[in-house]
Parts: C-alpha cells; sequence; structure tokens
C-alpha cells in the first residue's frame, strides 16, 4: 500500500546480516542467513514497497524469505506478513495471538483489550494524533489477515527456521508477546515488550508501551525479569533505535543531583535537600542503591531520572495501580508508566514526581509520561 509518508531509505546495520526496515516509527528487521532470509515482524502494509525494493537492489524476492516472525499480533507489526505467506514464507506467532492475526487489526485490539483508553492520552499529548493518522495512512486499521500461520506455545528452539532462532515468552503487551533470540549473534528481538520510542508519549529510552496499547502491564513489567537470564549482546525494538542489552548503572552521584535539582525546581528547596541526602545514603548501599535511571537513546542515564520511589526501594510500582513488580536489573532500570490527569497533575495518592504537574510544561516528560 503506497503511502505519503517517506520511508527510512537506508538505516545503518544494527548488526551483520541484519537490515533494520520501516521508518522512525516503526521498525521491522531483514536476517540473512546461510539458508535463507528471514523477516522479524513486518511493519504496517504500507512497508511492502520499501521491502521489495530492499529485496530486488539485493538481487533477491519475496519468495527467498522462508520464515516471518511475528512478536505480537498488533496490525504495525504483521503488515507484511500476508504478502510474504502468499509467497512461500512461513508465518510464526503465538497461539495466543494466532485469533488476533487471523482476524485483522480490529479483531486484534478485542482480543487484547489495553488497559487504559487512549483518549486521555491524547488529550495530554495532541501530538500523538499525528502517530494514529500515520498508521492509518499506512494501512494499519485494514492490514491483511493470515489464517494458516504456524503457532508456539512456551520457550523453543524453532530448529526449522534460518539461524534456529529461540523464542522467548514476553507476554503483557499481548497475551501472546515473544521475543526471538538468535545465540550465535547475540541479537534479541524484543517487539513491543521493550521499546525505545513511544509514539504516544512521546517518551525516548528502554520502557515499556503506554497502558493505552498494553493488554496487562503488571505481565509486562514481570516480562522485563526474563531479559536479565539471557546473555544478548543487542536488543531490537519494535520501535526506537537498537541499544546495548544490559541496562546502565546510574551514578548516584548525578542521579541524586538530578532527583535533587527537579524537587528543589517544583517542590521547594528543603525536599530537593532530602532527596539528595537520601539518594547519596543508598550509594552508599549497594544492594538499596536507588535505581530510578532509565536508558535514553543518546545513552544519557539521567534524562529518565526519577526519585517518585522511596531510595533503597527495590520494588516497581505499575503505573496507578498499587501493584508492584519485583524484578531484576531491567524492571529496576525501566520506569513503568504512572497516571496523570490531563493537564499534568498526579492522580490522588500518588506523590509528585518528574514530568507531572507545572515541571512537565518546563523540560522534557520524565517517568510520568503516560
Amino acid at each position: 500500500m503506497p503511502s505519503t509518508v517517506s520511508h527510512r531509505a537506508a538505516a545503518p546495520s544494527p548488526a551483520p546480516g541484519v537490515t533494520r526496515l520501516g521508518d522512525p516509527e516503526v521498525n521491522f528487521y531483514l536476517l540473512e542467513a546461510p539458508d535463507g532470509l528471514v523477516l522479524v515482524d513486518g511493519g504496517l502494509p504500507g512497508h511492502l514497497p520499501q521491502l521489495q525494493s530492499h529485496l530486488e537492489g539485493a538481487g533477491r524476492s519475496l519468495g527467498d524469505v522462508r520464515a516471518v516472525l511475528l512478536t505480537h499480533a498488533h496490525p504495525d507489526h504483521t503488515g507484511v506478513a500476508a504478502a510474504a505467506r502468499q509467497a512461500g514464507a512461513d508465518v510464526w506467532v503465538h497461539e495466543r495471538d494466532a485469533a488476533a492475526l487471523a482476524g485483522g487489526a480490529r479483531t486484534a485490539n478485542r482480543q487484547a483489550k489495553p488497559e487504559r483508553s487512549l483518549l486521555p492520552y491524547l488529550i495530554r499529548r495532541p501530538a500523538a494524533l499525528r502517530t494514529i493518522a500515520y498508521i492509518a495512512r499506512m494501512g494499519g486499521f485494514t492490514s491483511s489477515r493470515v489464517t494458516d500461520p504456524r503457532t508456539m506455545d512456551g520457550d523453543l528452539r524453532l530448529t526449522d527456521v534460518p539461524g534456529r532462532p529461540r523464542v522467548v515468552m514476553l507476554p503483557g503487551h499481548t497475551p501472546g508477546s515473544v521475543g526471538y533470540y538468535f545465540p550465535d549473534r547475540g541479537l534479541l528481538f524484543t517487539g513491543d515488550a521493550l521499546v525505545t520510542y513511544d509514539g504516544i508519549t512521546g517518551y525516548h529510552g528502554p520502557a515499556v508501551v503506554s497502558r493505552a496499547f498494553t493488554h496487562d502491564s503488571r505481565a509486562a513489567l514481570a516480562s522485563l525479569t526474563t531479559l536479565d537470564t539471557i546473555n544478548a549482546g543487542l536488543l531490537l525494538p519494535g520501535h526506537g533505535e537498537p541499544f546495548a542489552a544490559r541496562p546502565p548503572t546510574p551514578q548516584p552521584r548525578h542521579a541524586a543531583q538530578a532527583c535533587a535539582d527537579h524537587l528543589a525546581t517544583s517542590h521547594g528547596k528543603r525536599k530537593g535537600i532530602n532527596c539528595r541526602r537520601k539518594a547519596e545514603e543508598g550509594a552508599k548501599r549497594p544492594s538499596e542503591r536507588p535505581s530510578g535511571a532509565a536508558d535514553t537513546a543518546d545513552g544519557d542515564p539521567l534524562a529518565a531520572t526519577t526519585c517518585a520511589r522511596p531510595a533503597g526501594s527495590s520494588a516497581t510500582r505499575s503505573a496507578g495501580s498499587g501493584r508492584v513488580s519485583r524484578g531484576g536489573a531491567w524492571s529496576r532500570a525501566v520506569r513503568p508508566a504512572r497516571s496523570c490527569r490531563p493537564g499534568g497533575a498526579p492522580r490522588q495518592g500518588q506523590g509528585p514526581a518528574p514530568g507531572c504537574g507545572p515541571a512537565r510544561r518546563a523540560g522534557p516528560p520524565g517517568p510520568c509520561r503516560r
């Protein structure tokens, strides 16, 4: 399906034998292996000309793609899957997302109903309408169906797929969200289980997707602990830039300074001093050190630093739910969404956090970004 939006002409290869396709909003990947080509996800229907053009330039065709590995069945990840299936490729999806893939774009939303309405996000950030309009122009609401996919259930090795990837269960974004780990290359494709860009919130940096497009945020946060068990060198998300697999360890002094600066500006100098003292005290006890820094696209761990959580806590609180998820390095480094009323005020019962209230308008979005 043609689009008025220009495609990414030639993105730098994130790893040998891997081509990143799509555009600044959506990623999908083409892998070259000795025994054939593999697509990880399928972008939007409007990305098909881009894929065909790339294959032709390499002396290949769509018929050379042996498998399409879908991380989940949302329409911004399944766009070229039907065309590849017609050309002879096997389309793989978890069995819990198979019905959404067979039913098309409208069914996908019913099969994995999001936790929150999209409307409050659009009120808080009208620019998100551009993302929705873009998906529509690229055929995201009329994508083709795949009624005969190959399905899997649980972690297993796909021995008949080029590269022999391992399926990694990462439920939460959808019931059947998975990642694909290629151990020989040290590559882990995370889909939307972990992204570095959210087009609805505008946030850049490792994060879980906003609740407007997440089926179960508690499960999504719990799935981050799975990433700690995988010895991958590079993570390749469905949205945003690829990044090194291990989250950076926050520098306590800098994190304390960022936290103090925010509170001194927004909530008074005394609170800022107290925040700094708590963070510095946590730095003296590594096992209890506050882990409020999230990675960003340029590698700066301070841009999304938060002191919304008490120093010394190892728990991650899900947005506005009161539920707590404990886990490893990723669940401590990636900040979940906290819920703000339109206009930036925090919901009742939640303390002030960076990105809420007047401070949100004065600087870049913080962890209260959804």
